[in-house]
């Protein structure tokens, strides 16, 4: 998951850009994060003259979803953060679609509505619309993008703090930018050791894909832009 994650990060075609990873494990581990992470770059550099910022940071054990994301955003020095989980899988072109409809709209925050989800185990692959449901929890939780200044904390929970800072984000009277129509700059992805079990996801499948003439419409674009990731979404 660390090479795919930070392959993703490295083929954004969005410049001004900067990853924070932190992590919690042994010094083994923090010797190899930064040896891989080191390894990935020099192998991205032979391709593109595009300069940008890993950090890793290693912090104590036990701290909650929430502390996290909460130390991440402490530690980036960019205007906006963006969420970039190590166990999803990102588009190249996910941060300037988002930085776009973020800036274009003003807004303070910005969102997808559609996703793609993938079942590892099974090879499944699902197209789901969360405009289904009800406002303002009708986005990809896991897709924010915010403008750093104006961001909620996020609270002390083990799980379920992306859908507080939305919730913070609509209580504050922030206002929101949505991207519609385009399920493949996000990939949620299933792999047995998520923090959410298999029935969340299978539930998140069932209720959320869209219909079987929804699928033929957009399945040769998500085909394509498939064929963009970096590293194949089935690898």
């Amino acid at each position: 998951m660390l090479h795919r994650v930070i392959a993703d990060f490295l083929a954004q075609r969005y410049e001004a850009r900067e990853l924070v990873i932190l992590h919690d494990a042994n010094d083994g581990f923090d010797t190899f994060c930064r040896a891989e992470v080191e390894r990935i770059q020099d192998s991205f550099a032979l391709h593109s003259s595009t300069s940008t910022s890993i950090r890793i940071e290693r912090v104590s054990a036990g701290l909650t979803l929430g502390e996290l994301r909460n130390r991440s955003v402490d530690l980036a020095s960019g205007e906006l953060v963006c969420q970039w989980d190590d166990d999803d899988r990102f588009h190249p072109d996910r941060l300037a679609v988002q930085v776009d409809a973020l800036v274009g709209a003003d807004s303070t925050a910005c969102y997808l509505t559609q996703q793609l989800h993938w079942f590892a185990d099974t090879r499944e692959l699902f197209v789901e619309d969360w405009t289904r449901e009800s406002y303002p929890r009708n986005v990809v939780q896991g897709s924010a993008l915010v403008r750093r200044k104006d961001m909620p904390r996020y609270p002390n929970l083990r799980r379920g703090e992306d859908t507080a800072l939305l919730d913070a984000l609509v209580l504050s009277g922030a206002k929101t930018a949505r991207v519609p129509g385009k399920p493949w700059l996000f990939t949620y992805a299933f792999h047995g050791g998520n923090t959410f079990e298999r029935e969340h996801h299978r539930a998140i499948a069932t209720h959320k894909s869209v219909s079987a003439a929804m699928l033929l419409n957009v399945n040769a674009a998500v085909q394509r832009e498939l064929e963009r990731y970096v590293i194949p979404i089935d690898s």
